[in-house]
């Protein structure tokens, strides 16, 4: 059976002779995408009513496999998504700018697809599992209304001056459920973040330790995130009285200010470690599962007590204004390197607590 795949950090994933690799970009847009989505579409010319296509979809969709409108340059697609993301956008906001920007998201893809039968199997990198934020819904209609999604574009058209400029040239017209082009198309999650959490859950477990489970996502600003994780771990002790793990999964957002190297991910594991006081015994890690987190080479962080003693305040406090928690974390071997794992559901936290000292008489 042919096939075509975009794959993210893959030179050439063992695969039967008749799948093609093509190349592409994340998190932002580039030409290499483009070019790929080009000769997807072009594949999909061939079928009828009597053609079956399965369709693969996980995380980086979104910027993997696109074809903006006509009129909006990869740069004008690119500097926007980025300017959104760096404005503190959560990815159902951006999601809804890149549906008026894009041929093939928001359900758009089923219009090349059309008169198929599709089967969609999705892996899901979203909080939540809302199959129309997955890569940007390519084949699910767009789950914000129409007054919604106009309110997203005037908010950050007033952040991002290139979205302003391109605002007149956005589709707004998005397919809607009742349309045709959906009746012969199934979306199937096979793998999601909470999957991956009751894994690690289950070796700790394994282990013998005690663990503590968060199932609802953890989303929101990481300034929030942080003290929710640190306010947690205190109040569940205080119940248990020994030393516990508390697993969770979901995605934070950062606004950035600086021009370091870091992600949400190196940013939340360093402020954790600083929320905690001196003498508390803890461990937190904050972890891309894709294994890149923003624009640092680290999949994040695990901070520690050893680290909340080692460093300075100083130092976090200038690698919080430059976002440049992953410089932070490397200088004191807390950045986690992994490399692209070909895989993504989102975020992972893992969280040890002990009390303090005084606690625990020492």
């Amino acid at each position: 059976m042919p096939g075509i795949i975009i794959p993210k950090g893959m030179e050439q994933p063992d695969l039967p002779r008749e799948v093609q690799v093509l190349r592409g970009s994340h998190p932002i847009l580039d030409s290499s995408s483009i070019e790929s989505t080009r000769k997807v579409l072009s594949n999909m010319k061939e079928l009828n009513e009597a053609s079956v296509a399965i369709v693969l979809i996980s995380g980086g969709g979104s910027a993997l496999f696109e074809l903006p409108v006509e009129d909006i340059s990869v740069q004008d697609f690119a500097s926007v998504s980025k300017c959104v993301m760096n404005s503190g956008g959560s990815i159902q906001e951006l999601n809804g700018i890149r549906y008026t920007m894009s041929q093939v998201k928001g359900g758009k893809l089923a219009r090349f697809l059309y008169p198929a039968r599709v089967t969609a199997l999705i892996i899901s990198d979203v909080p939540g599992d809302d199959i129309s934020v997955i890569a940007s819904g390519p084949l699910v209609p767009p789950d914000m209304p129409e007054n919604a999604l106009r309110e997203n574009l005037e908010r950050f058209s007033a952040l991002c001056p290139d979205l302003a400029r391109v605002k007149d040239k956005l589709d707004l017209n998005l397919p809607e459920s009742y349309d045709g082009i959906f009746r012969k198309v199934q979306n199937r999650i096979i793998l999601k973040n909470s999957d991956f959490v009751d894994s690690i859950a289950n070796i700790l477990r394994e282990d013998g330790s005690v663990v503590r489970v968060l199932y609802e996502p953890v989303t929101g600003d990481v300034h929030k995130v942080s003290e929710f994780f640190v306010e947690t771990a205190r109040t569940m002790y205080a119940d248990l009285h020994r030393p516990f793990f508390l697993v969770a999964g979901g995605e934070t957002t950062v606004t950035v200010h600086g021009n370091g190297i870091g992600g949400r991910n190196c940013q939340l594991s360093v402020m954790v470690s600083t929320l905690f006081s001196r003498d508390e015994e803890f461990a937190f890690a904050s972890l891309g599962t894709d294994g890149i987190d923003g624009v640092s080479p680290a999949m994040g962080g695990i901070t520690d007590s050893v680290f909340r003693n080692r460093v300075t305040e100083k130092e976090v406090e200038a690698s919080l204004d430059k976002n440049d928690t992953f410089t932070l974390l490397d200088k004191y071997r807390s950045a986690v390197i992994s490399g692209f794992t070909g895989n993504n559901v989102s975020d992972i936290f893992i969280c040890y607590y002990a009390g303090n000292s005084a606690s625990n008489g020492n």
